[in-house]
């Protein structure tokens, strides 16, 4: 209603039922114009003070149009520095819900107010990016959960201490419950042990700690069991178990301390060793079997005793069996499969008793004994036919400090000259590579170790520093190769890989980027290797590839063109087996990625792989067989976070744990190649 004119109140003209009409339109506006200016929806209320959320109660809009005073804000939404509104609708006066828009963050919330006056928790709603982002981080959660990574030890202590399920325990019939004052251990390996011996646990009288061996297929061996109320145990392992689990602290409230817990291989309790990461024996529940790379070790020269692997303070006992004796020293088992005798020499005076030695077969379950007569220092054993490994105690409850700087043991009847120990690798997962003929005499299957290798490559190469002219280097960024050159017992190694590096050449490459110039280097360096590798293809990402039998249909060297990737790498495998004939060539195709999997990258990797196998370089199938699969990895995280995904940390380079494993790949396929 519009407001009378002036001349409708006031004037000669005005009449009494004219005043009445007038004045009653004008106090009816002044009535509409408070409810208007009272109407918080029309005219939002601006929040200039801290205020708690749960105070909104009355119809209307509040504004909030200052980040510090939203943040000060009790029971607000879960964003931080919002100019935004809070939209109250009650429904009673207790019931009330708040609709929150938040503009900075690109989101809205809401919650609502009950009939007992409480409230629920806030609700998000979100654009795409948001739902996208909280999606990727559940996913890397889950990830991270079902794939957690089992490591090996590198001394005799297995017990992981950086990877233990804190918050849980093993209950005895449904498996690992969530128990807020328990702690127990991630699967162990346990394959192949016959016992393990647990010592230094913190005390636990709450409950006597429970503990389980699980089948490859994760299902438990016997019964779960407990350790009783002791703080180490020695525990059978069941022939088909695999794995072990035990409450390392069960329902103790007490804080967890493992400064002294242990768990080993074998039935007899050690000194404590801390846990050393090794290798990756698994992903949570299974072995990772095709790419495992396990290596035994035996004598390449005539002495077969290793003095770096005796057991100190252990003894072989009169019944054959081993235990802890302060003044014994034991050798490990040796190898003395197909060997009539074995001739011990230097040994150091025992004036106290004879020592004992022992006799297993291959699957290690004890033979026999026998006794080395005092005073000799110097005596010769037969070996049962039947008999895998011997142990022999050095000293046994002797005061004699030991020295083994001229003791030997060798294969046949009689002492010859002392030489030192030469360790070779004996065995690779069990399968032997040095077969003994009977006569003290061994040959190596594999002709892997000790070899001058070449390696080129790109980025997952690296790890020399090429830029300035440095190629020798195994380690001066740690790659596959930097775990290789162990694994192989490199005589030497040559890497040119850079970052980077593709076949096909185009403008803007830096030098070492172009494989050209490292396989020519290679060739005018005067180095011979005896192993080639080359990794190199991610990089040429199906981008000008050109086509194989148009490459293949050059005649010379000087016909390809190198601005394709097949002819570059034509050009490339050809100039080296030119070089180096007698060379044993392999060739590593790309690893899976984490990103998109074109049709031109596919097919660019099967032509890769043609090529390869044209000029007799030995493939070497990552993509397949390495273990790294797109699936479980992340495209583009933040390179410092090293477990973005399982095994590459950027969803393209591995991490240590994927450098092992790839190692692990690429050398069995080495080794298998060469085992002639």
């Amino acid at each position: 209603m519009a407001l009378p004119n002036i001349d409708q109140l006031t004037g000669s003209a005005v009449t009494e039922e004219g005043f009445k009409t007038a004045l009653k339109q004008f106090l009816d506006n002044v009535v509409g114009l408070d409810a208007f200016n009272a109407n918080k929806f029309i005219k939002p209320t601006v929040v200039n003070t801290a205020t708690d959320f749960r105070t909104f109660k009355s119809l209307g809009i509040y504004t909030f149009i200052d980040g510090t005073v939203w943040n000060n804000s009790a029971n607000r939404p879960n964003f931080t520095n919002q100019w935004g509104h809070v939209i109250v609708f009650p429904v009673s006066s207790v019931v009330v819900a708040q609709l929150v828009i938040c503009p900075n963050a690109n989101a809205m919330a809401m919650t609502l107010c009950l009939a007992d006056n409480t409230w629920t928790t806030w609700k998000y709603f979100s654009d795409d990016s948001v739902l996208t982002t909280s999606i990727t981080a559940s996913i890397k959660s889950i990830i991270k959960t079902l794939t957690r990574p089992i490591y090996g030890s590198k001394s005799k202590n297995v017990l992981d201490p950086s990877n233990l399920l804190v918050g849980f325990e093993i209950h005895s019939t449904n498996g690992v419950i969530a128990e807020a004052n328990s702690v127990t251990t991630e699967y162990i390996d346990v394959r192949g042990a016959t016992s393990i011996a647990i010592s230094g646990l913190q005390t636990n009288t709450q409950i006597a700690r429970l503990y389980r061996f699980l089948d490859k297929d994760e299902n438990v061996v016997g019964a779960v069991s407990n350790i009783g109320a002791v703080n180490q145990k020695v525990l059978t392992v069941p022939a088909n178990a695999e794995w072990f689990q035990l409450s390392i602290k069960q329902r103790n409230p007490d804080p967890l301390n493992i400064s002294t817990a242990q768990i080993e291989y074998g039935s007899v309790i050690t000194p404590f060793s801390a846990f050393s990461r090794g290798d990756i024996l698994g992903i949570h529940g299974t072995h990772i079997k095709q790419t495992e790379l396990k290596l035994g070790y035996d004598a390449l020269a005539k002495n077969m005793l290793n003095s770096s692997t005796l057991l100190m303070g252990i003894e072989v006992y009169n019944d054959g069996s081993l235990l802890p004796q302060a003044q014994s020293v034991t050798t490990d088992l040796i190898n003395v499969g197909g060997v009539q005798n074995i001739t011990l020499s230097g040994l150091q005076p025992n004036p106290e008793i004879p020592r004992y030695y022992r006799f297993l077969d291959e699957n290690k379950v004890y033979i026999s004994r026998g006794q080395v007569p005092n005073p000799n220092t110097t005596h010769t054993i037969t070996i049962p036919s039947n008999a895998k490994y011997i142990q022999i105690s050095l000293l046994q409850r002797s005061a004699t400090v030991l020295d083994t700087s001229s003791t030997q043991i060798e294969k046949g009847p009689t002492a010859s000259a002392y030489e030192p120990y030469k360790a070779g690798v004996s065995s690779i997962n069990g399968i032997e590579l040095i077969k003994g003929s009977g006569t003290g005499s061994s040959s190596q299957v594999s002709r892997a170790y000790n070899r001058r290798v070449a390696t080129l490559g790109d980025s997952i190469t690296v790890t020399s520093d090429v830029d300035n002219q440095i190629f020798d280097s195994h380690n001066w960024y740690e790659n596959w190769v930097t775990y290789a050159f162990d694994q192989l017992k490199m005589a030497d190694l040559r890497n040119t890989a850079r970052s980077g590096a593709a076949f096909r050449e185009y403008s803007g490459q830096l030098t070492w980027q172009v494989m050209s110039n490292q396989v020519n280097w290679l060739i005018n360096s005067g180095y011979v290797p005896e192993i080639i590798v080359m990794a190199c293809g991610t990089n040429d990402a199906g981008v000008n590839t050109g086509d194989f039998d148009t490459a293949m249909s050059k005649t010379s060297l000087t016909d390809l063109n190198r601005a394709l990737t097949l002819e570059a790498m034509r050009w490339a495998l050809w100039s080296l087996k030119l070089a180096f004939p007698n060379a044993v060539c392999f060739y590593c195709n790309p690893l899976q990625r984490a990103d998109e999997e074109t049709v031109a990258r596919k097919n660019m990797n099967e032509n890769l792989v043609k090529m390869a196998k044209r000029y007799c370089f030995n493939v070497i199938d990552q993509y397949s067989n390495s273990g790294i699969i797109k699936e479980l990895e992340i495209w583009k995280q933040n390179p410092s976070d090293p477990d973005a995904g399982t095994f590459l940390r950027d969803g393209l380079h591995p991490n240590s744990a994927g450098k092992q494993l790839q190692s692990n790949y690429i050398c069995s396929q080495i080794i298998q190649r060469m085992m002639y």
